[in-house]
């Protein structure tokens, strides 16, 4: 079982979480989860402000209300509008429950909340964890595919790689970059790479795929409803098409760096050196 367990964990990133809170005893409750998550805490808004900066966390803590009793709904937008990918978690009294502090909170971007008393805090913090550290692994992935790229190709690979968990058409894909429409994507791409978008975007979800695989061993289908694959079977299609493996024999190979590292084949350009001065849309 410790062989087991060191399996699932190797390629665990600990995330950062800030708390914004003045509790004493939602500090004591959140304290359970240090094992699966980095927690900062922090009792004003402009100490959370800049501390999410200063850590690059990639979780949101917070009551509704700051210490002066001030609804947070606006600070939560504002973070969000910046860093589109933190997860916000409400802390909240079971009381709350479709109150309107509640729901300002939510319609400002926050995800999930957890009620007072909840006795599964530690188990729902570890699920929150995972997903965050996924995040994380992918941000690092398109990092590295970025490195040797122009500016605006980067921009392009980057924002496919970093949100492989999200499922999305070339359509939207231009959009999300700031792309004219479909045909620029595929010019840019095809001109200095071996690469359509809808391979890349296909590519990503694989690799966001088994960096799941990395750390977990839940069921296929499992997986493919986390990171909304029509189906199991879509999902292990995917794998099959694409690699012509199974996720053991993937997992054999390497798992989420050898499929990093084919992507990384792949955006290199179809003839000669690699081009990195210029590009157009």
């Amino acid at each position: 079982m410790q062989n087991g367990h060191r399996l699932a964990t190797a390629f665990f990133v600990r995330p950062v979480a800030v708390v914004l809170t003045t509790s004493v005893r939602d500090r004591a409750n959140l304290e359970s989860a240090r094992g699966s998550l980095l927690l900062v805490f922090t009792a004003r808004v402009h100490d959370a402000a800049r501390t999410l900066v200063d850590t690059g966390a990639s979780i949101l803590i917070v009551r509704t209300r700051d210490a002066d009793g001030m609804l947070l709904d606006g600070f939560v937008r504002s973070v969000l509008q910046r860093a589109p990918r933190l997860i916000v978690i409400l802390l909240a009294s079971a009381e709350a429950a479709g109150g309107s502090d509640l729901l300002a909170l939510q319609r400002a971007g926050a995800v999930d909340v957890f009620f007072d008393g909840l006795r599964d805090l530690p188990g729902r913090l570890w699920l929150l964890a995972i997903s965050a550290s996924r995040r994380v692994r992918l941000k690092g992935f398109a990092d590295r595919a970025v490195k040797d790229l122009s500016p605006l190709l980067g921009a392009l690979v980057y924002n496919v790689l970093a949100r492989g968990d999200v499922p999305r058409n070339v359509a939207r894909l231009a959009a999300d970059v700031g792309l004219r429409n479909v045909a620029a994507a595929e010019r840019m791409l095809g001109a200095y790479t071996a690469l359509t978008p809808r391979r890349l975007l296909s590519q990503a979800r694989l690799l966001a795929a088994t960096v799941v695989f990395d750390s977990s061993l839940a069921r296929s289908d499992l997986i493919a409803h986390e990171l909304e694959f029509a189906s199991g079977s879509a999902l292990c299609n995917l794998l099959v098409h694409h690699l012509s493996m199974n996720r053991a024999q993937l997992c054999a190979a390497g798992g989420s760096e050898y499929v990093f590292l084919r992507i990384q084949a792949l955006l290199s350009p179809p003839t000669g050196p690699r081009i990195v001065r210029s590009d157009s849309p």
